[in-house]
């Protein structure tokens, strides 16, 4: 009986959920994604192997595949396993008599469904012939390869436009072949909808019966919502903000890569390779569904806490409004776009969007990743080849004991186009990717970056940041000894969540903001004043507390550390609100010639103050727990 190893990719999913600017259809397009990738698998796997798959995600999300099945084993077919699934690709086996023609059949299936049901996404497919126990993760590899190639070979997506007695669809520009079954669009011009709309639309029902079924801890006096401006309105607040925040793992596709290139070296082990590989992606779901979860009920019981304060100060941090029927009704402040991976995606009230990010990272880290013993718990073979194999995998390949991962947070109004916020938050966590990868080349650690507007964004991230987060004044000492233009930078974000790397970490911004909370923040005049002052420079700080505030104290930071670049380690200094080197020690910088330690030396010049004042409105405290995320789940 042969094989034949065929390899699905769900390409440019980002780009066909956040092609609209309604948060339903995000969420419907979300949902189809999720269908298509795992639930319709498994139907049509259903279909052409009857009973003879191992495919069960339809009862159990969290552990799909049926671990007593081996397709070695088996003495019906045809027949197919699903290896693993995730990050948009599907892995299947199959074995037959005519095994090319069951996986052929499979994808038709499968393509035709999704043409039906969720029109716009696209899938691409690859198979190839492998042998059993002949290096299967080389198999893969030319697989993939072949994926690769295959998109590029491909037209271009061109949607067929319509004539000039069409018309466009509302949400995309496509032409309109549907009304929008949204019933307030209905009599308007809003309600032209093109298929792809329509079918999201729809769907988004099947995604909040989803949203229900996994956090059933929400009080059912919570309506889960798809309107923005019942995420984001708060009481006594002039204006609605929300946040879209986008979360990633660091380096989780190359670890599968690196654990592949492992089992290349042992090309008669494929169940141990299957066993690990499958077992690696379960892990990174596992965690980040944890770390959501934790995060989620703490948002709930900080809603409950702050309506419950003992002293008085009853607050409400959600929204109420009349719904559908004309009932009042409360609306948790939150809605997941994404998720089920490691790649994260939700929309919040604004000002819960940065605890939040923060307070899932803190609970990834909480979390431990499999050691190779565990990578191989359903690999049926001898105690002694299997611990040999699970030694090798720790030892060669170095994979991080805890998942580490990066966040960025767009900031917005509610009627900013949503799309154009992802896109940002989307740079936001590639700012905070870049930011760890600058002091741990392995990835080892977490991040996060932020930014808020109150118009709109216009130009990258970096152009926005170069032009509204720096101040005129350069450091001329440092920029002689490095031989670079160092200027004063009013950010101290992205910010990491270790504090072993820079003083540019969570621990020291909370510092500042706690402190800027007792006293400065209820003082309007006086902070807008301080906020000015900065954007001036160093000069201006220290002008601002010579003369206009004479005895104010500004906020400190306990004893900076001293900073290893190459060979050089010197402490830092903060003086009116700027951290910088000590000018006595500037001198010691000027043997640095590379590239990435002249980073590394500019990288700690910058604003202690400027990126707490700026979230002063935008920042509500979670509850904290003494437990753990795993002893709370």
């Amino acid at each position: 009986m042969d094989y034949t190893l065929t390899i699905l990719d769900t390409a440019s999913i980002q780009s066909y959920i956040f092609g609209s600017n309604e948060l339903r259809e995000n969420i419907g397009a979300s949902h189809l994604v999720y269908q298509a990738t795992t639930l319709w698998v498994q139907d049509v796997l259903e279909e052409i192997v009857p009973g003879c798959h191992n495919y069960r995600v339809q009862l159990n999300e969290k552990r799909p595949y049926n671990p007593d099945f081996r397709i070695e084993a088996r003495t019906v077919f045809p027949c197919a396993e699903v290896l693993y699934a995730g990050g948009g690709n599907t892995f299947v086996l199959f074995r037959g008599e005519n095994s090319l023609e069951t996986a052929q059949d499979f994808v038709y299936r499968l393509s035709s469904r999704i043409i039906e049901h969720a029109p716009g996404l696209n899938l691409y497919a690859a198979h190839e012939s492998v042998i059993w126990n002949d290096n299967l993760p080389l198999k893969v590899n030319n697989v993939l390869q072949q994926l690769a190639v295959l998109k590029t070979q491909l037209p271009v997506y061109a949607p067929a436009l319509g004539l000039s007695v069409t018309a466009d669809c509302t949400s995309t520009g496509l032409p309109a072949n549907y009304t929008h079954p949204d019933p307030d669009k209905q009599g308007t011009l809003a309600n032209r909808a093109n298929r792809q709309v329509w079918t999201q639309w729809l769907t988004a029902n099947s995604a909040t019966t989803r949203l229900r079924d996994l956090f059933k801890f929400v009080n059912p006096k919570y309506e889960w919502t798809d309107n923005l401006d019942k995420i984001g309105k708060l009481p006594d607040r002039d204006e609605s903000f929300i946040a879209v925040v986008h979360a990633d793992g660091n380096g989780m596709g190359r670890q599968m890569l690196r654990l592949s290139k492992y089992f290349e070296t042992q090309p008669d082990k494929s169940r141990a390779y299957i066993s690990a590989v499958r077992a690696l992606s379960l892990s990174y779901q596992d965690t980040a569904q944890a770390a959501l979860t934790c995060t989620v009920r703490d948002l709930y019981d900080s809603l409950n806490y702050h309506e419950k304060d003992g002293n008085g100060d009853q607050k409400r941090y959600y929204s109420r409004a009349k719904n559908d029927s004309g009932v009042m009704t409360s609306y948790f402040p939150f809605r997941p776009v994404v998720f089920g991976g490691d790649d994260i995606t939700w929309v919040c009230a604004g000002p819960w969007g940065i605890p939040m990010a923060h307070r899932y990272l803190t609970y990834l880290e909480q979390m431990q990743l499999p050691r190779g013993s565990d990578l191989l718990a359903d690999w049926q073979a001898d105690t002694n080849t299997k611990k040999a194999i699970a030694d090798d995998i720790d030892s060669e390949l170095e994979l991080p004991t805890k998942p580490y991962a990066c966040a960025g947070v767009s900031i917005v109004k509610t009627h900013y186009p949503i799309s154009r916020a992802y896109e940002n938050s989307e740079a936001l966590l590639g700012s905070a990717k870049s930011q760890v990868y600058l002091y741990d080349q392995k990835k080892r650690s977490s991040a996060i970056d932020w930014h808020i507007t109150t118009t709109g964004l216009a130009g990258e991230l970096s152009e926005i940041r170069q032009r509204e987060y720096e101040t005129t004044e350069e450091d001329k000492v440092t920029s002689a000894t490095l031989n670079v233009t160092a200027m004063h930078k009013l950010t101290m974000r992205p910010l990491l969540l270790d504090n072993t790397y820079t003083w540019r970490n969570w621990q020291n911004f909370h510092n500042i903001y706690e402190q800027f909370a007792h006293g400065w923040f209820t003082a309007r005049n006086k902070m807008m004043a301080l906020r000015e002052a900065i954007r001036g420079g160093t000069m201006a700080v220290a002008e601002f507390q010579r003369i206009e505030r004479k005895g104010t104290r500004l906020p400190e930071l306990p004893a900076l550390p001293h900073v290893k670049i190459g060979t050089v380690n010197v402490e830092l200094e903060l003086k009116d609100g700027w951290v910088s080197w000590p000018p006595k020690r500037r001198q010691q910088l000027a043997n640095i010639t590379d590239q990435r330690q002249k980073k590394q030396a500019l990288d700690p010049i910058c604003c202690a103050y400027f990126d707490a004042i700026e979230i002063e409105d935008q920042f509500l405290k979670l509850v904290q727990h003494a437990e753990t995320c795993e002893e709370r789940l």
